[in-house]
Formats: C-alpha cells, structure tokens, sequence
C-alpha cells in the first residue's frame, strides 16, 4: 500500500490522496497536490514493515525524491521515517507520518 503512494506520485495524485485516511484528507486535494507540483518522482529504495495488529500499522521508508527548481535545475532529497497506518473497514491507509529529510543536493 506505501508502495502504491509513492508509485502514484506525481503522475496519479488522485489515487494517491485517495490512500489517505479520513483524517488525512481534511486537506483539500488541491492544497494538498499543491506540495507535489515541482515533484519529478520519488523511489521507494526500502520498505520495512515494523508492526501490525488488525487495526494498525507502521512502515519505515526510505525515500529519495527529485523535484524540478525555478531555475530548471534537480533537488534530490532522501527521507527517511515510519507511515502509521490505519485498517478502516478491511482498507488499509496512511494516517500519519514521521517523515524527516535527511540528505539534499543539487544536480
């Protein structure tokens, strides 16, 4: 399901907003595709189910992201941290995020 996300960003921002939890979603898409406008693709590099019980989840990611600047140049940046996810009606979905960025340069 993390997979999914980020293979959605940026090409299918919908779908993505739409593996959002409920509360998630209280940002408007718009505001919310807002962040994403710049955004070339992310890589998932890693994926790492940390714990699950039927009602949650949490995933550590690491994450690289390229994103297009005004001046026509690349910023990579790498994330790292955990999704906690949430199990509503039998769907999973992204709920929280402890996210940091831990690496960015320019090509």
């Amino acid at each position: 399901m993390v997979q999914r996300f980020y293979a959605d960003i940026p090409n299918n921002l919908v779908d993505a907003y739409n593996l959002l939890s409920p509360a998630r979603r209280s940002v408007s898409f718009g505001s919310w595709a807002s962040g994403y406008q710049t955004t070339i693709f992310d890589d998932l590099e890693n994926v790492q189910l940390l714990d699950e019980t039927p009602t949650t989840a949490d995933v550590r990611i690491y994450l690289k992201s390229e994103d297009t600047t005004p001046n026509g140049g690349t910023l990579v940046q790498h994330w790292q941290g955990i999704w906690h996810l949430v199990n509503i009606g039998g769907q999973w979905y992204l709920n929280k995020s402890d996210i940091v960025r831990v690496n960015r340069y320019m090509e």
